[in-house]
Order: C-alpha cells, then sequence, then structure tokens
C-alpha cells in the first residue's frame, strides 16, 4: 500500500474561475475544486472561491516558482491540487508558467477553461467577437493604433500605458475619432463599470468618467471604416510617393519599391537592411509588412539630411513601429555591429557594393539580398558578385515605368529610367578563379 502511495502521480488542477464569483465557474471546474486537496492562487481569485476552501491546505500567491515549490513540499500530503487563475487559462493567464513548472516536477497537470473578459465583455456589449483583433497593452506594448486602422473591431486589455483616456486621446489625435470605444472594468462584479462611446464623446465627458473605471480594464473598438490610416486611404503595403516627406535625398520610387519589396520576400522574424536607405521609404514599407514584434530593421543611411528625413517619416507613417532602427553612417562600415542579416536591400552603394556584399554574407550567407541598378557601372559590379559567389539562386530584371501625363487636352507618356533589379539568395561560397580550374 505504502509502495503504490509513493509511486502514484499527483494531479494538478488549473483552473480558469471565469470575472468573479463561484457563479463563474463551470460545473467541471467546481468538482476539481471540490476534490482537491491543496489550493493555490492569488488573493483576489481565493476570495472567489472560498467556499471550496474549507479542510484544505491554501496558499496565497500567483508567482509559478512559489506556487511549485509549495506543491511539492504538499507532494506527499495529497493527491489532488488546484491552482486558480482569473478568467480563462489560456487568455493571457499566469497557467502556462505554473503548467510548465508543474509537469518538470512530475505532476500530472488538466487545464480547465473558463469564461475569458474577451467572451463576458462582448456578451455584455451584444457584439460577436470572432473577427476581432486581441491584443493585450497591460504590461506590453503594441502597435494600436495600426490595429485600429486595419481592423473593424479591436480587444484590448489595459495597463498603466495606454490607459482609457490616453487611449481615446491617441485615436482622436490620429484621425480615428470615428471609432465606437466600449471600456469596462470589474467585470461581473458589483461595483462593475462599462463607458462607451466615440473618442470626442468620452473626452468631453471629462476625467472623472475615465477615473471611476480604475486599473484593470478591457476595450473594444470598432472602426466603421477599417482600412482607413491617418493622412492616407488604403494606400497598400509600399505608399505612394506623395505619403512620404521629401526633400534633396533620392528615394525609391513607388513602382520600384513595390517590386522590390515583392523581390525580397519578407517575412516574420526578418532582419532588414536597408542600405542607402535615403529618405528611408523601403524600409518604412518593409515596417508596414513585418507587424511582428521580433522584426528588425536597420535603415542605414550616410547623408544627415537623408537621417532627418528617416527619422521625420517613421514618426509619420510607423510610429509605433518596434525594432525600427536608424543607422548613420557609410555602408559596409556601418553594419559591423549590426546583427546578421536574413534580408538586404542595396538602393545606394557608392561605389563599394562588392565589398557591402561580402560584409552581409559573411554576416548570413543565406541572405536574401535585392539591388536595385540605374547605372551599366553597378550592373557590372553585379555581374561580377554573380561571378565570384556561388548564390542559388539570381535574377536581374529591367523595370522601365512609363507615365502617363497630361498636355494641355492631351495626353502623353512620360518615360522614367530603366531600373535593373537584381537579386540573389543563398551565396553558399567563393567560386573558384578560373585560373585556378585550368
Amino acid at each position: 500500500m505504502k509502495d503504490k502511495q509513493e509511486n502514484r502521480i499527483p494531479t494538478a488542477y488549473l483552473i480558469g474561475t471565469g470575472m468573479g464569483g463561484p457563479e463563474q465557474l463551470t460545473g467541471f471546474a467546481a468538482r476539481c475544486l471540490r476534490q482537491a486537496d491543496a489550493v493555490a492562487g492569488a488573493k483576489r481569485i481565493l476570495k472567489s472561491v472560498e467556499n471550496f476552501l474549507e479542510g484544505k491546505l491554501v496558499l496565497t500567491g500567483y508567482e509559478a516558482e512559489k506556487i511549485g515549490k509549495w506543491l511539492e513540499e504538499q507532494k506527499k500530503k495529497v493527491g489532488t491540487a488546484a491552482v486558480v487563475f482569473s478568467g480563462d487559462t489560456g487568455f493571457y493567464s499566469g497557467a502556462g508558467k505554473v503548467k510548465e513548472y508543474l509537469e518538470k516536477s512530475g505532476w500530472k497537470v488538466v487545464l480547465i477553461p473558463g469564461i475569458s473578459s474577451i467572451s463576458y465583455f462582448s456578451a455584455r456589449l451584444g457584439i460577436p467577437w470572432q473577427d476581432a483583433k486581441i491584443i493585450s497593452l497591460h504590461g506590453r506594448e503594441g502597435n494600436y493604433l495600426e490595429a485600429v486602422r486595419e481592423n473593424s473591431r479591436c480587444f484590448f486589455l489595459l495597463g498603466e500605458h495606454p490607459d482609457a483616456e490616453e487611449l481615446c486621446g491617441e485615436l482622436l489625435k490620429n484621425g480615428l475619432g470615428e471609432c465606437r470605444i466600449s471600456f469596462g472594468s470589474c467585470l461581473s462584479y458589483e461595483e462593475e463599470q462599462i463607458l462607451s462611446g466615440t473618442a470626442k464623446e468620452l473626452l468631453d465627458g471629462g476625467t472623472e468618467s475615465f477615473q471611476a473605471l480604475g486599473k484593470l480594464v478591457c476595450c473594444f473598438v470598432e472602426n466603421p471604416f477599417p482600412g482607413k490610416a491617418h493622412g492616407f486611404l488604403a494606400e497598400g503595403f509600399s505608399l505612394r510617393d506623395e505619403s512620404f516627406i521629401r526633400g534633396n535625398v533620392p528615394m525609391t520610387k513607388e513602382e520600384i519599391r513595390t517590386l522590390s519589396l515583392a523581390k525580397l520576400r519578407l517575412h516574420p522574424g526578418a532582419c532588414l537592411y536597408d542600405i542607402g536607405s535615403g529618405t528611408g521609404s523601403v524600409a518604412i514599407a518593409a515596417g508596414r509588412i513585418l507587424k511582428d514584434e521580433e522584426s528588425r530593421i536597420f535603415a542605414v543611411e550616410k547623408n544627415p539630411e537623408g537621417l532627418e528625413l528617416i527619422e521625420k517619416n517613421r514618426r509619420k507613417l510607423i510610429p509605433h513601429k518596434k525594432g525600427f532602427t536608424i543607422v548613420p553612417g557609410t555602408a559596409p562600415e556601418a553594419l559591423s555591429a549590426l546583427p546578421a542579416p536574413t534580408h538586404g536591400f542595396i538602393g545606394g552603394s557608392g561605389g563599394k557594393l562588392f565589398s557591402i556584399l561580402e560584409v552581409l554574407l559573411k554576416k548570413n550567407q543565406e541572405a536574401r539580398i535585392v539591388i536595385t541598378a540605374i547605372t551599366l557601372e553597378t550592373l557590372s559590379e553585379c555581374l561580377k558578385a554573380m561571378k565570384h559567389w556561388e548564390f542559388a539562386r539570381t535574377e536581374i530584371i529591367q523595370a522601365g515605368i512609363t507615365q502617363t501625363v497630361e498636355a494641355g487636352p492631351y495626353h502623353m507618356q512620360k518615360a522614367g529610367n530603366p531600373v535593373y533589379i537584381v537579386t540573389l539568395e543563398g551565396g553558399g561560397g567563393q567560386k573558384e578563379e578560373e585560373e585556378n580550374a585550368l
């Protein structure tokens, strides 16, 4: 009998308790709580299930390590344990860390879902949430303005920044004042608060209404015109040339920019060098493609005016993009301290194309590199590079863009300079010199 007791595998139920109070528990969650010999959880959550705690070992705490160590100490005394969490165990919950800790310690872990804040709040508002963009800003950062612009419905968990009042102010300032916003706090409790209206309506109501919400706030933002961005209307990932602040610095034009970005084939987690960034048009357009927080973009530019324009355009067009860095200096020297690239765009090489490629391929032989060349000299350097390195894939296309312009009552064609777009990928190593092969 003793051997069976020592060899048994203890079970831990990780229980989502819903928004608060025993009436939020599912029947299965209530049954597991009754069966548990030990219960752990944050003070507020334990209070909501206090009717189930009589005669049980109880720990007040929410840190995974603290709970795990305590349960290890009780392992020989208990057959089952429960750890309680607010909301749902799969929705921005601490259950994940506790699960990982306990499984490493040999516990059998069973996750029991609860009513999440998004499902409760959407039901209170009478709206569906299956199409909502879901972002937590509670202790995290996220590009909430872009999310609101591009989606008909967004759900946010708010923290200190932005709080409810700040969110309304940012939406109004960025041309999103027509969006309807609903804030909710203390959901399911007697002191539950729900505040709804447009950003302007809520701001006109004064600070007191926001202060009544408290700190833990959920938010639904409904955008009647998704895709409408501040200052331009659904212009696509590469943007129009008119969207950029211009100066006396060269810029990769819209059509060539679009083709180049298509050839780059950017993906989440990418690390892009935009070398000879100019006004930053390619780097900034890439920032609209790479929406994940892991991606990195480095806009490399030597011209002081260009550096200033890149920053102005960044603030205007992708103000909340993370992982965007402006690098002053001349390539290849300016690249030395940067992380290994997955992609490189070379719009201006200053006559150092070969040495720039050498640095890129040394950092990552599998990098995908796109080069735009107007002069035959630059194209010649590209051909030299293709002979020098064993690229797995190479491509050269020529793009000649001709626009129709008005000339009085007539329309005529205005041709731009032809541009070569060169794609290189998979530089497996240097080719043997021809004379060595003879």
